[in-house]
Parts: structure tokens; sequence; C-alpha cells
């Protein structure tokens, strides 16, 4: 996957044709990113100091946007995503769970750089918002949290165009800033419930790895 982004990125850099004629052009699209790490069984890696984790995560967002010209499009999304991890999966003792659903949505400017009439390089910075419903079980101690995420967002990737009125983009994240404010709350002890607010900044989905393991894949019709 990182040596097709870095073949692309060479070419753009010395060629550059125009596009199809898509000013005025609409597109629906479905957005679907699935993640999955197993760093005890060789799926991901694990970094010194890390914790050994195994689980999934999927992501589902579709999409409506228009081209205001051929480089430019607009419009907005929605965001559904689910994770399910376990941390230290085999040492029973210390063994926790974290479980999350989300829901949200952004508007979205997307920038083509045409390589040829079928190929694309794609800067898409967003603006959007996300509530976040967590639960994390450690030995029967359970912990939720409802986080309400305000972001700006940058990804960067590549569309394929498909006889044009079909198209297939692979995209990961560029940099991200977030702020978010969560309200925790501790069933089993209420009077340990507390609120926190906080911004967090990443840059390349916070390392190289996460580029080239959270790539999502758009698919595009356009009309």
């Amino acid at each position: 996957m990182h040596k097709l982004f870095i073949l692309i990125f060479f070419i753009s850099i010395t060629y550059s044709v125009q596009s199809q004629e898509f000013k005025g052009t609409r597109a629906v699209g479905l957005i679907l990113g699935l993640s999955q790490n197993n760093t005890n069984n060789g799926v991901g890696v694990s970094t010194p100091g890390s914790v050994p984790q195994a689980g999934i995560s999927f992501r589902v967002s579709p999409e409506f946007t228009y081209f205001v010209s051929n480089n430019w499009r607009i419009g907005g999304n929605l965001n559904f995503e689910h994770y399910n991890k376990i941390f230290y999966p085999n040492d029973p003792s210390i063994e926790f769970t974290n479980k999350a659903n989300t829901v949200g949505g952004a508007f979205v400017a997307t920038y083509h750089h045409w390589l040829s009439e079928k190929i694309a390089l794609l800067f898409e910075p967003s603006i959007g918002f996300n509530r976040a419903q967590t639960e994390l079980s450690n030995q029967g101690v359970i912990q939720k949290d409802n986080t309400n995420v305000g972001f700006l967002n940058a990804n960067f990737g590549v569309l394929f165009i498909i006889k044009k009125r079909f198209g297939i983009d692979l995209t990961t994240s560029f940099a991200r800033l977030v702020y978010a404010s969560s309200t925790i709350e501790r069933p089993n002890n209420p009077n340990s419930d507390f609120q926190q607010n906080n911004f967090t900044f990443l840059f390349l989905g916070g390392d190289a790895l996460s580029v080239l393991s959270n790539v999502s894949v758009g698919l595009k019709y356009f009309f």
C-alpha cells in the first residue's frame, strides 16, 4: 500500500493533466473502514512499552458531495463507528475490555489533483462532530464514558475512476485536531464520577504505521 502512495506522489510532481468534465456533477458514496489488531498473534505490531491487545473496529460513512469545479468537490457525510478491544488478552488476571459506538457527521471539501482522466490525488479537509459512548470493563468494574467530539481533519489519498460513473478512493489521515468533552461514570462507585476536557493533535495518525494500517476505502457513484 505505501509503495502505491509513494509512486503516485512522485508521478504527480512531474505530470498533471486536465480531468474529465466533472463540474456540476453530484456524487453519492459509501466510505468503509476496517481495522484489525492482534499484537499477540502477529497481526499488527507491538512496540516497546505498548499494551498487548486484540480487537476489531469498523466504520460506515454515507456521503453526498457536489463538484463546484473539476478540482473541488464539497458536501457532507454521516459517520457510524464501532470498536471492541481486549487488552492483555492472554492474562485473565489483568485483562480488560473497551467497547465504543460513535455517531456523527461532517462537512467535507475534497481537492483533486488529476494525474490522468482516471486517477487523482486527493486532499480532503473536513470539520465535524461525533458523539461516542464507551464502556470499559475490568474484573467486574465498569466505567462508562459519554464523549462529545468536535474535530478538524485532513485526509489524503487517491481516487480511481471506473467508466466515469464509478470511483474507488483510498484515504488515510494526514492531520487531525480534536476537542473532546467527556463525562465519566462509574456505576460501582458513583461518587467518583467526573468530567474532563482535552485537545488532541495527531499528525499522520500518530505514526507512520497508523497511516498504512488505517486506510479507508470509499465507493463513489457520479451522476
